[in-house]
């Protein structure tokens, strides 16, 4: 259980005093009980994640912004930005 000897030795005779005529597994039980309600280890805890940090918005999402603001398609801001080339009509069939 990661217990040291002379904190086990303690803790068993003091479970086997409260039930002398557990089983075994009843007094794995007991101690176990007891250890958890001391509460959780110290190192038991999670790590709190990371703040996010906020990424600069890219050039492209600036454009599209922008033209969504103004009531643009995505397409349509970057192609007046010159990003995207018109569609090829009559060519791609």
């Amino acid at each position: 259980m990661g217990l040291a000897a002379d904190i086990a030795e303690v803790s068993a005779a003091r479970i086997l005093a409260q039930h002398p005529g557990a089983s075994l597994l009843e007094l794995v039980g007991h101690v176990s009980a007891e250890l958890n309600r001391d509460g959780p280890r110290p190192n038991s805890r999670k790590p709190k994640p990371a703040a996010r940090r906020e990424q600069p918005i890219s050039q492209l999402a600036e454009i599209v912004a922008t033209g969504k603001a103004a009531g643009k398609t995505a397409h349509a801001a970057l192609r007046e930005a010159g990003i995207v080339a018109p569609p090829l009509l009559g060519i791609a069939r």
